[in-house]
Formats: C-alpha cells, structure tokens, sequence
C-alpha cells in the first residue's frame, strides 16, 4: 500500500491516486508476455493505470477538531465491513467498505507526530470517529502537513468540539522567527538537516533550540538561550529550529532526547567527537560544555588533592582505550552537565603509588568522594554508571527537598520518610537501617515546624512522630504509614510490611476517639474501613471524598440529616470515607478514579452470592431523594419506613425553625453593621459604587502606588456577618499593589489609604469573586465587606 503523495515514485497507485492495493494475479502471465516486447512496454503501463484507477476508492469528507492532547478526525461514512485504521508516526491510514459496497479510502499526514498506541477509531452508524493522542500537549495547530494540500476541499472544522471562546486552530502563536528577532546577530536558525550538518561540522560547538511554537512554558529557557548566546559569542555557535513544520530535524532531534515540550525544556548540545544530546540548559552549560570531558590524574599529589575535596567522581582505568574506557566516556558525556568535576586515573602505576586508603581499588572503577570518603564501583558492561552515582549522591538519610525528590523520582527508589520532632536525636535508627539498604531505598527526614511538614500529611502520616514509605516518589503512589517513634527493630520490619503491600501498615487516618453511635454519620479510616466495607456484612452508605472536595461541608450537613432520619433502620450506616487520607483500593470502588476529587456515594451491601459490591447513587445529593432510592435498595429502611417518616417530619420542622432564626440573626447583624458605617467617612473609590470605603481611623503620610508591597491585616465577612477569612490569627497579609495578584476592590481600596488607616472596604461581587464566588465560603455574586489595617508598605 503506497502511504505518500510523491508522484514522482512512479509507483502505479501513487500515480493514480489511489489507496486501494492492486491484484494482478489473474493478469501476470499476460502482463508477462505483453511486457517483453520493447514495443508494448508503454502501453502496458497506461494500461494497467487505467485498471488501477477505475478501481480508485473514493475519498469521504471528513470533520476534525482538537484540545490539548487529541486530534478529533470524523469520517463521514457507513462502514459496512473491510474496515482498517493504520495508525503511523504522523499519519492515519483510514480504509473500508460501506453499506452500499462503495470503497473508500482516507490517507491523513498530519502535521505533528502522534501516540500510536493510544490512538483508536470506532465505528458509528453513519460515520466513523479516530481520537488520535498527539504525541507532544498544546492546544493549536493545524491538521495536514501541506497546507495546500487537495484534501481541503473534503475537509471541515467540527465546531461542536470547540468552546465558545476558542480559537480552534492554526498557528495561533507567536512563531520562533519573531521570538529570535532581536538575537539574529547571535542566534541563526536552522530549517533543514543539511543545515544542521553544516553548522555542527564548521563548529566545535553548537547549542541548539528545537523548539515547537507553541511551547510557551520554556520562554524562560529561551530568555537564557539568547542571553548566554550573546555572552559567548565566538565560543561557541547558537541556533534554533522549529519542528513544527521540519519534520527530519523533528525526528533527528527526537532520536537524541530531544523534540518535546516538557518542564524541562531541554536543549540539544553537539561537540565535536560527541554525539548530540540534550540537557537542561542554564547559565552554567556552556561553561560545563567548553570544559574537557575529564582531567587526567598523573601523579599521586594530584590524586590526594582531588579525592580530599568536598566532591569529586574519579575513575580508575587500565587504558585509555577498550571497552571500559569507551563506558566511563559516554559516561562523563552524559554526566558533564552536573557540578561534580570529573577526573580519570589512567594506568595502574599512579594507583599502585598512592595512599594506603585508595591501593585496593580494583580496576576498572568509579568512585564518588565526599570529603574524603568514597564510595566505588568495580565495573562491568552491565553497570549503569550515571545510575551508580545519582545514588550514591543522595545522603544516606537526607533533608527533604524538592530537588531531593525529583532525583529520587527520576531514579526510581522507593522512599522512606522519617517526620521528627528532633533531628539530632530522632534519626539514629533511620541512619542505620538506610546503611544497609543502600543504593534500594531513598531516605529523607522532615522536621516538624519545618516549611515542608505539609508533606507528613501528603504521604500518609496523620501526625509527629511517624514514618512512611512510598514504592516511588511520585505524588499517586501507594502510602503506607506507622505513627510514632521506632526503633531500627521497628522500622526494618515496617519498611519488609509495606514493601510487601501489607493492608496493616498503609495509610490510615487514626481511629475517631469517640465510638459511632447510631442516627450519626461515621467517619471511617482504613483500619476500620476494610473490615466494615470489605468484609462485613452491614449494610453501609459511604461518601468518598477528598479534603478540597467541593461544597464539602453542604454534602457533610446533607448526610447528618440523612443518618438521623434513618437511625431506625437498625443495622444500617451512614458513613464518609476521605479518599486524600486513607488508602483508596481502586479494584474495590467500580465507577470512581482515584483522584477524583468530587463527593461520590456508594452504597456497600451483600449481593445475592454474598459477596461484598459497591453500588454507586446517581441522583441528586439531597436527603429526600437519596432516602427515597435507599427504601428501593435497603430492605432494613424499607421496613422501618413509618418511623423514617416521622423523624423526617420533625426533622424538617427543626430545621424550619433553625432557618427562620438563623434569617432573624443575620438581619439583626447587618443592621448593626448598617448603622455602625453610618457614622463614618464614607468614600466612593471606584466611582461607581462598586468599592466603596469607610475611615475608622486616619492614618498618615502618603498612599501607596502600584507596584509596591503591601502588608495589612484584614477580616473579610459577607453582609451578614458571616465571617469567612481573616489575617489576625496567622500574621499580616502582603501583596504587590496594582498586579492583580489580590482582588480588585483591593488593588483599588489600598491606593486610597496611608500608613496606619483603619477602614472598612465594601466590594460589589464584579469587584471581588464574580458570579462564581469563592466556594464554599463565598457565594456567587456576593458583596463582601473588609475590615482592614494598612500596616505599612
């Protein structure tokens, strides 16, 4: 099957356009004979393109449209059978035959490379639809490599995909041409692979930015990319290429780790005798480039100098030829971007005469020295070097860091995390177990009150003292926790429980203090939660949330009523379960994802077979509708309906009442608040009503202007009252003035105040949250009143 548009093949489907393979089987003896006359050799060509081409399958009309990670591609036909969608590296291959015995045939190349494997078409009545995963996330492009190319005229934009404020697509970015503008004395560009063997052939060294065009997160990599290009100047050569549309530089730099839009906005290097690669680019990688790959060690002064510093990798080789030299320098090559100096002893003599401590280093070897301690490596082809050192770089026990953890992600080590209350005295037992699980486990320690004690919670330990453990440093993966101080005892059999998957050991919020009792909603843990919904047999309705779960406290008071009006079906429970805290057994929970991050109700019975099933509600989360669909399911309501009746009745007259004086409080408040402002200074700031201000208290000097740093107390409250945020329990707030970082009541009502004014700012909701509010504190289209104290700025 011809997969091109190159007509210049000669090739008899390419001529003919068609998509559809050629059978000439019945024909070959005939085309055999006719074919040996010189004479007939033409016609039997046209011949045999005049058979290809009335055999042409047809070419269907087609939608397409796009978000970040999928092309949309919608052929309109009736696919009766002979379906085939052969997915390529930037293509679609589309064939089938419809219900009317009509062949067609849809060749798509695309623009930009895709997903293969998670690409897929499905048939529907009348039409088929491809979701292709792109390859690299963005949000505009067109969706044909030639943008000229005849298929337009079967082409049309599928506009039910797209939002109402959407630009669909088509280069709807600023291009790398206008980004390179002002460095075009020191950056050039690059639009071919000939170009990229010129540039890298006439220099020693050369930089080079393949970028997409639409990849906005590196512009700060970009910003260094031009400044470090005028800085070296002569040094070294500095290009850019865009990918978009060279789709052999795309694949050339894509071979070397490069070609993709990530948050490492990595940067292809090309030395001299080196092969190209790409790292991530800042100030010091062309310092680290222009440098010798190592420096060679002959003497056993030199040596000593070198192992006694702070850090230093070393190798130690026979020869400076081989298959062990060949490893340790592609080694240094990937390795040359890091800090660490590099430095190689070549030869056994210089070995044989240095210091007692380094004589028994078996060759060939690579050692890490850090002040004066080493750590080595006796290597063989299999050995991972890079792999080698990034381990034993890590501290045996080391402060928690982001950056300790990315390197410890990119490694995959499994973690242990030690959350103390004295690093001095609490760490003894997690030095000596890391010791001997050197180089398999990763070990970390946060202090508590330290900036990072937000972790404990993330990783599964409710409280300090504690310990957990993750199989990999990535945020989703399993937690397993143990609270309190361990012993090396403790902690070793711990650490062989969750690298086992024990149930005992994951992460569990502690049991609730006080016991459940019925007519109220249970919080449930993992400790208890297994047996109660895994293994139980009690009837329970379980609402699996998470602590940001939106309207949380809503869905809270909503299943507080719900348990009380239901307390007399004995044996059933209302329960909640927070996902974000406790171990979530996806296998278990049909019909929800592990992070999501709405209210989901369950309700966990024995089937007929006895077995344990979730059973997920889809209806409204009010009280009377979920009661409603718990008398069809729960045979315990149902017949205890006459007294689920009653308490609902006086259930709803209770809450009748709460809400008549809850209503009489809150309008009491704001007419105190009313005629509290009655007596003050009373400012229109935005001139329209909208921020309005009132002077307590005058304070002196001049009004801040935008761009300074304010730094001011605030309570915040709704007209009612209601208070929903304040600064005096945690400390003054501060914010730059005038950059949209704060509301815009604020941004306004700040430049109008001197140091030390106390007022109160009244902000209309198109000044402050919107329609949309601040759930769930803040409804849409409030108006909100602040109390604030301009401290000083």
């Amino acid at each position: 099957r011809q997969r091109t548009h190159d007509h210049k093949s000669g090739n008899i489907a390419s001529l003919c356009e068609t998509r559809r393979p050629l059978d000439c089987s019945n024909g070959k003896s005939w085309l055999a004979k006719m074919a040996a006359t010189k004479a007939v050799t033409l016609l039997v060509f046209a011949l045999t393109c005049s058979l290809a081409c009335v055999s042409a399958a047809d070419v269907p009309k087609f939608m397409w449209a796009q978000d970040a990670k999928t092309l949309f591609v919608t052929i309109k036909a009736a696919c009766a059978k002979d379906t085939k969608a052969l997915f390529g590296v930037d293509s679609l291959d589309f064939s089938c035959t419809t219900k009317d015995n009509k062949a067609i045939a849809l060749y798509l190349p695309l623009r930009e490379d895709i997903d293969k494997v998670g690409s897929k078409c499905a048939l529907k009545s009348d039409k088929v639809v491809c979701t292709i995963a792109k390859d690299q996330e963005h949000k505009f492009d067109r969706l044909l490599r030639d943008e000229a190319s005849e298929l337009n005229a079967k082409m049309s934009f599928d506009w039910t995909r797209v939002g109402d404020d959407e630009d669909p697509s088509g280069d709807a970015v600023e291009g790398l041409d206008d980004l390179y503008n002002g460095a075009a004395d020191s950056v050039k560009k690059i639009a071919s692979v000939e170009d990229y063997t010129t540039v890298t052939k006439d220099n020693e060294l050369v930089f080079i930015d393949a970028a997409f065009r639409w990849c906005t997160q590196c512009a700060a990599t970009r910003s260094t990319f031009q400044q470090e290009a005028k800085q070296n100047a002569g040094k070294a050569a500095f290009v850019y290429a865009d990918i978009v549309d060279n789709v052999e530089l795309r694949r050339l730099f894509k071979a070397a780790g490069g070609a993709t839009c990530s948050a490492e906005c990595p940067i292809g290097v090309k030395k001299a005798g080196e092969p190209l690669q790409f790292v991530k680019f800042d100030a010091a990688t062309v310092a680290a480039f222009s440098k010798p790959l190592y420096q060679t060690i002959d003497s056993n002064d030199q040596l000593t100098s070198i192992t006694k510093k702070d850090t230093a990798v070393v190798a130690f080789l026979n020869e400076d030829a081989g298959p062990h030299y060949d490893q340790f320098v592609k080694f240094a090559q990937s390795y040359r971007s890091e800090p660490t100096p590099v430095s190689a002893v070549i030869g056994p003599q210089v070995l044989a005469e240095c210091e007692s401590h380094l004589a028994d280093i078996a060759l060939p070897a690579l050692c890490l020295f850090v002040d004066g301690e080493r750590n080595c490596v006796t290597y063989t082809a299999e050995t991972d070097l890079v792999r080698f050192i990034q381990i034993a770089e890590l501290p045996v026990v080391g402060k928690y860091s982001w950056d300790v953890r990315s390197k410890i992600e990119k490694l995959e080590l499994p973690v242990v995390y030690a959350f103390v209350e004295n690093e001095d005295a609490d760490l003894e037992p997690f030095r000596a177990l890391a010791s001997k699980h050197s180089g398999d486990v990763a070990f970390v320690y946060v202090v508590k009150g330290s900036s990072d004690e937000y972790l404990a919670e993330q990783v599964g330990v409710a409280e300090f003292p504690g310990v957990g453990y993750t199989p990999t440093a990535k945020y989703d993966a399993e937690k397993f926790a143990i609270l309190g101080k361990v012993t090396e005892k403790q902690l070793e059999e711990f650490l062989k429980q969750a690298q086992a998957g024990d149930d005992a050991v994951r992460q569990s919020q502690p049991k609730p203090v006080q016991p459940w009792e019925p007519g109220k909603v249970r919080q449930l843990v993992w400790k208890e939660a297994k047996e109660l919904l895994e293994t139980g047999s009690t009837p329970v309705l379980v609402c699996l949330h998470k602590r940001w779960t939106g309207d949380l406290t809503k869905r809270q008071n909503t299943l507080a009523n719900l348990a009380r009006t239901v307390a007399a079906a004995s044996g059933f429970q209302v329960a909640t379960y927070d996902t974000s805290a406790n171990y979530f057994r996806k296998e278990f929970w049909e019909g929800m994802e592990e992070h999501d991050s709405e209210a989901r109700l369950f309700l966990v019975r024995n089937d007929k077979n006895g077995a344990r099933k979730p059973l997920r509600y889809k209806g409204k989360f009010t009280r009377k509708e979920i009661v409603a669909w718990l008398k069809k399911k729960v045979p315990e309501v149902k017949a205890n309906w006459a007294a689920i009746s009653a308490e609902t009745k006086a259930l709803l007259a209770e809450l009748k009442a709460e809400k008549e004086a809850e209503k009489a409080a809150k309008e009491e408040a704001l007419k105190k608040a009313e005629e509290a402002l009655a007596g003050l200074e009373k400012v229109d700031v935005s001139g329209d009503g909208g921020v309005t201000k009132h002077v307590r208290e005058a304070g002196e000097g001049d009004t801040p202007a935008n761009g300074v740093e304010i730094s001011a107390h605030y309570t915040g409250t709704l007209l009612d009252g209601t208070e929903f945020d304040s600064s005096r329990d945690r400390g003054p707030f501060k914010f730059t003035l005038g950059q949209g970082s704060v509301i815009g009541c604020w941004d306004q009502g700040f430049t109008t105040m001197t140091k030390g004014e106390k007022a109160i700012l009244t902000c209309r909701s198109d000044y402050a949250y919107g329609d949309a509010g601040s759930p769930p504190k803040i409804p849409g289209g409030a108006t909100l009143r602040f109390e604030v104290e301009l401290l000083d700025f």
